[in-house]
């Protein structure tokens, strides 16, 4: 490749120089092959149409070269060739446009006699400077040196004539600069274009590999070589001068850079000014370092030693103020990655220079169009735009010729950035960088990727790390996309925190986050990112605190692991915490505050070691917590009924697991209740204890009322419900559960620690309760008691709506109004609702004094009959009761004896029992044969009256047992029938349960 390179150049450069030999021959000449007086006799001299011309070449331009040749054609322009001349001198030319004006200045010599004076005069006017009257204009004076030099160079101008008034502009230029050195982009330019002609500059590039393969380099024989040995001095000298001067600069930015960073390690922040002026230095000092090594390049010379050095060490502190970034191997702390895979993401980069070929390589730069060829400068400027062509073949050609693929290149390019969004993993954000650094290398295309990276849509989180990754991969071969990326979210940052409006919250979060992976990346300004926290602590509210927490959420970890920045990132998160202690912020930005707190400074906690069960007990768990789901719950209880339950440590382990309903999923809790029920069917005692650990736990959830247990207590709630439905407990249990709901702890005259105000949690577990087994109710006693328990849980509902916590500032929450008037819509449809608490009061008023009178009437009744009874059995009376008489106690005493049966027969069944002989079990001795009636009654009678103080005793124990049943659950029915003495009265004893539920909520 090198020797291909030396060679190319060294024809191109022959070629050059002798077709330009030959024009300068053909310009001398030129006043043989001028036209005589009579060729313009016939042309246009008409003043309208030679002012119009000349108004066209003060606006001159490469495109417009041939229409104004055709034009000059029908134009006598000899009175107005010093028009002409001025016109060209004064346009404001590109560096494109220089050939085809010198085309156009060569056509106006070979026709006009005085063009060339006239000409010359021009730039005479137009160059003259003195030492005392520097008006040199920078922009338009690189182009007219340019300009100036290739007429003489071309012959126009003679050397005589011509290189006076150059070599004193240049002089001028360079000896009046020694200090400032603001005229070194004229002289690179000159260098660069004109260095090999007029100086026989040669570059170090070209030079080294002409001395490699032993070759010559053409010279330039455009003017002495004396005169190029003086200009080269020239240069030379302003060379050292520009030398001396990059010192004194590296050595005032090294001493302020060191300043600001002990004070940035000690204070957390530079002042502003500080920070100015160091960046100003800074930027100063790379311009000028990027000037001095390109002069260096052109003039075959070396940069000082000394000062190599200490722009090594320029590099490792210049971090703090240009861009606080470390060196691309910078190690860091692996804390701050959570697992291996993300720090293979932000640190294992692909090196995009195995793709491509060196940026200081010249064939890696791109071609304008087939023809053109490298020169020495191509070689020389890796940035070169390749203004540099053949003289002489561009003499030949003017019209620009655009590249072929410049169409397909547009399209794949929008094909490119169409497909980014599609990159969606590491491999295919890899693939596109290494696509993009070998098919679009062009700065337009680099501007244009910056921009569609920055127009990443906002909801498209997810893709701003992968972004970041594509920008740091290009980043060590094309540093332009991350510098315009950061420089266009930077800016909208700070519009936004100007701005300080409350929209437009996701766009600003997508800028943070962007701004903090490109951080991780390290191509994004350290400082930079430190000002943003800055900034946004300075206003820290609202949609600030959201930028703020997802910035710090997004690099925040990363900072506080870096040695230089770990102490201003506490300092920053310390204030943070500070103003939220403060302030009375929304719980919704406090949790965000918090979560970004320990995101960065998560709290120490022991190593966690997992705990270690017997096999056994991790299958009961994974067949319980794992496995179960709907579709299975056959096969998992197959394998359930296969343990060992005659193990009392593994059955007391399922039956743990087993009543663990909140482990579960909570669409898998009836399956879980149905495992249970068959469960139940085979081993008695899981059922029962299953239920007691159920009922226990959602009583000790209303006793510690700890909000972190919420989601356990629904589904324990859950849970218990579909033990109902399978059948596992029943009514009784399932309504103490929901009457301890709103009487647990509650108190009506002052707050209440287990059931506060503000606390509304068990309407919901009601709520839950009641949808999960409302409408498997079956019986009519059950459905009675869920209308009288509607009734006390509204009253309960519109007590906790009624509360002092809640006003128009804190407005008592909808959800749970909607989720309790659906409960009780979708039980009971047609249930009129209370409005307020006044009225549910009336309706729980209303509801106990029916149940009190209820009450009130059967103990009267009860009582009464007791009495009655009592008489007509005490011993006195034994003895002179007829037999029918004593057939009524008989009945009394057979049924007092018996194990609380509910015996509901009639007098008949209990006349036909007694003739069959079954009362003679009272007494003693074998059965007999069958007696009549009456002498069945006189033998039970003497039986009983020799016993008397026995059987008195023993019917006056049950009496008191039925007189007590009101207190006692289960419902006894004693039906007493005597139709020779109380006709077909009945006497009936009975509990009811609901009952002794109203009257005791009601006395509470």
């Amino acid at each position: 490749m090198s020797w291909n390179t030396i060679i190319q150049f060294i024809n191109e450069t022959e070629q050059r120089l002798s077709s330009t030999e030959k024009l300068r021959q053909m310009n001398y000449n030129a006043k043989v092959t001028r036209p005589d007086d009579s060729y313009f006799r016939c042309l246009d001299s008409s003043l309208k149409k030679n002012t119009s011309f000349i108004r066209k070449l003060k606006t001159f331009s490469a495109s417009q070269l041939n229409s104004i040749l055709e034009e000059m054609l029908t134009l006598n322009l000899t009175k107005y060739t010093s028009e002409v001349a001025s016109a060209l001198v004064e346009s404001k030319l590109k560096m494109t446009d220089i050939t085809s004006a010198v085309k156009l200045c060569t056509v106006l010599h070979h026709k006009y006699v005085d063009f060339q004076y006239n000409l010359l005069d021009c730039w005479h006017r137009a160059l003259h400077i003195t030492e005392e009257n520097l008006s040199l204009n920078e922009s338009k004076g690189k182009v007219d040196l340019r300009f100036y030099a290739e007429l003489i160079n071309v012959g126009i101008f003679t050397y005589d004539d011509g290189f006076p008034l150059l070599e004193n502009v240049l002089s001028v230029i360079m000896n009046t600069d020694r200090d400032c050195h603001n005229n070194i982009n004229i002289v690179l330019t000159f260098c660069r274009y004109c260095g090999h002609d007029f100086a026989g500059l040669v570059s170090r590039s070209i030079r080294k590999l002409a001395e490699t393969y032993n070759k010559t380099v053409p010279k330039s024989r455009v003017i002495p070589e004396d005169k190029q040995n003086y200009m080269k001095s020239l240069f030379k000298k302003y060379h050292v001068l520009l030398c001396r001067r990059l010192l004194r600069e590296n050595r005032e930015v090294v001493r302020l850079v060191r300043e600001n960073k002990r004070i940035l390690q000690t204070r957390g922040e530079v002042s502003a000014e500080r920070r100015e002026r160091g960046l100003t230095l800074l930027l100063s000092f790379k311009k000028l370092h990027k000037n001095c090594l390109e002069l260096a390049e052109y003039l075959d010379e070396e940069i000082p030693q000394f000062l190599q050095g200490e722009l090594s060490k320029l590099e490792e502190l210049n971090l703090s103020i240009e861009n606080g970034t470390s060196n691309v191997g910078e190690a860091v702390s692996p804390d701050v990655w959570d697992d291996e895979e993300m720090q293979q993401f932000y640190e294992n980069l692909p090196n995009i220079r195995d793709f491509i070929q060196s940026p200081t390589d010249p064939l890696n730069e791109p071609k304008a169009n087939k023809q053109e060829k490298i020169t020495e400068k191509d070689i020389v400027e890796s940035d070169s735009d390749n203004d540099v062509e053949c003289f002489s073949q561009e003499i030949n050609d003017f019209d620009e010729i655009d590249s072929p693929l410049s169409a397909d290149i547009k399209t794949q390019l929008e094909s490119f950035l169409n497909h980014l969004p599609q990159c969606v993993n590491r491999e295919m954000i890899d693939n596109s960088a290494v696509n993009f650094a070998i098919t679009f290398i062009s700065k337009n295309h680099r501007k244009k990727l910056a921009r569609t990276l920055y127009n990443v849509s906002r909801t498209r989180l997810d893709l701003l790390p992968l972004y970041a990754r594509l920008v740091a991969i290009l980043e060590p071969a094309m540093p332009e996309i991350a510098e315009e990326l950061g420089k266009l979210l930077k800016h909208e940052f700070k519009f936004h925190v100007k701005k300080k409006d409350q929209i437009n919250i996701e766009t600003k979060i997508k800028v943070v986050r962007f701004i903090g992976e490109l951080v991780k990346f390290r191509v994004f300004s350290y400082i930079e990112v430190l000002q943003c926290f800055k900034r946004l602590l300075n206003n820290f509210t609202h949609h600030q605190i959201e930028m703020f927490c997802n910035l710090l959420e997004t690099c925040g970890r990363f900072l506080f692991k870096h040695p230089d920045y770990s102490s201003l990132i506490r300092v920053y998160i310390d204030q943070m915490m500070r103003v939220k202690s403060a302030t009375i912020l929304d719980p919704h930005y406090v949790t965000m505050i918090e979560n970004a707190y320990y995101h960065v400074l998560p709290p120490e906690r022991p190593i966690h070691m997992k705990k270690k069960r017997p096999p056994m007990h991790e299958f009961i768990r994974k067949l319980l917590f794992e496995d179960l789901m709907k579709s299975n719950v056959s096969t998992i209880l197959r394998l359930m009924r296969k343990l060992n339950w005659k193990s009392k440590e593994l059955a007391s382990y399922a039956v743990k697991c087993l009543t663990c309903a909140f482990k579960v999923k909570y669409d898998n809790i009836r399956p879980l209740a149905d495992l249970v029920s068959g469960i139940a069917n085979y081993q008695d005692f899981v059922g029962v204890q299953v239920v007691d650990g159920v009922m226990e736990d959602i009583r000790l959830g209303m006793e510690v009322n700890r909000q972190e247990d919420s989601q356990r207590r629904l589904s324990m709630v859950k849970y218990l419900g579909e033990l109902y439905n399978y059948c596992l407990l029943d009514n009784g249990d399932i309504f103490n559960v929901l009457y301890s709901f709103i009487t647990f702890g509650v108190s009506l005259g002052s707050p209440s620690s287990l059931d506060p105000p503000e606390n509304l949690f068990r309407i919901k577990l009601a709520c839950v309760l009641l949808e999960t087994f409302g409408h498997y109710l079956d019986s009519k006693t059950g459905h009675k008691r869920l209308d009288f328990y509607f009734v006390f849980f509204q009253s309960y509902y519109w007590f906790k709506h009624s509360a002092a916590c809640w006003d128009s500032k804190k407005a008592f929450p909808i959800e749970i109004t909607y989720m309790f008037r659906d409960t009780l819509s979708s039980l009971r449809p047609k249930l009129r609702l209370y409005e307020n608490y006044e009225e549910s009061l009336i309706g729980v008023e209303s509801l106990k004094a029916e149940f009190m009178n209820r009450l009130a009437y059967k103990n009267i009744e009860t009582n009464h009959e007791l009495e009655i009874i009592q008489e007509d059995i005490s011993p006195g009376c034994l003895e002179t009761k007829t037999s029918k008489e004593n057939n009524f106690f008989f009945e009394i005493a057979s049924e007092a004896t018996s194990d609380e049966s509910e015996n509901k027969s009639s007098s008949e069944e209990i006349s036909s029992k007694t003739t069959c002989g079954n009362i003679n079990e009272i007494g003693a001795g074998e059965p007999s044969p069958p007696k009549s009636i009456k002498e069945n009654s006189i033998d039970t009678l003497s039986s009983i009256s020799n016993k008397n103080e026995e059987t008195n005793a023993n019917i006056k124990h049950k009496f008191k047992e039925l007189a007590t049943t009101n207190d006692k659950r289960g419902a006894q029915l004693v039906r007493i029938q005597s139709p020779q003495r109380y006709g077909s009265r009945n006497i009936v004893v009975k509990s009811v349960r609901r009952l002794s539920d109203a009257v005791r909520l009601g006395n509470h």
